[in-house]
């Protein structure tokens, strides 16, 4: 083979490798300037990934549908749903409807994490529920965040929505930023 055939096929090999990554960085910059954003009531814990590093898992507070009374769940574990949100009095993001459908109102792509048939309920499996950290931050959070559920304290995630997508911007204790809250947190510990 020509030289210069394999030095074209190598320069649009690398040039794929780049663009794949740029484009996901953009699609999300682009949802995050264009989305709304909502907030999620959470209980955050700190678990750590070998292949990705330290993040804070997000445990919703409300991440499970009731459904209405005759009503029965027609999803199990793993399925694809979507999950139309209403926010509460509080301004907090809550589902008010999953269906297999993309619904009209505001919604989310997740998954169904299980079913309890006893109750009539189905929990979501939100796709942002990971907050990703430097790993002495993500030390600090773990301690802060078992702090807080003894206090009346509360912790949300913000995330932008749009067209089914959900991007995590922040996580927030009480209006602070949890980053916020870890570094006043290290200025005052020696």
């Amino acid at each position: 083979m020509n030289k210069n055939i394999i030095l074209v096929l190598f320069a649009i090999l690398c040039a794929v490798q780049l663009a794949l990554p740029l484009k996901t960085v953009i699609d999300k910059q682009e949802l995050l300037n264009e989305g709304a954003t909502y907030r999620f009531r959470l209980q955050p814990v700190d678990p750590v990934d070998p292949f990705r590093g330290r993040y804070i898992t997000l445990r919703f507070a409300d991440r499970t549908y009731k459904y209405p009374s005759g009503q029965k769940s027609e999803v199990t574990r793993g399925d694809k749903i979507y999950v139309e949100l209403t926010v509460d009095k509080d301004g907090f993001a809550m589902p008010s409807l999953i269906s297999t459908e993309i619904p009209e109102g505001l919604y989310i792509e997740a998954k169904v994490q299980r079913n309890n048939w006893r109750k009539n309920k189905t929990f979501i499996d939100y796709p942002f529920d990971r907050f990703y950290m430097q790993e002495e931050k993500a030390k600090r959070a773990e301690t802060i965040t078992r702090r807080l559920r003894s206090d009346s304290i509360v912790a949300y995630a913000e995330v932008v929505i749009s067209n089914g997508e959900g991007v995590l911007k922040d996580v927030k204790v009480g209006k602070k930023s949890l980053q916020d809250v870890i570094n006043e947190e290290s200025e005052l510990t020696p």
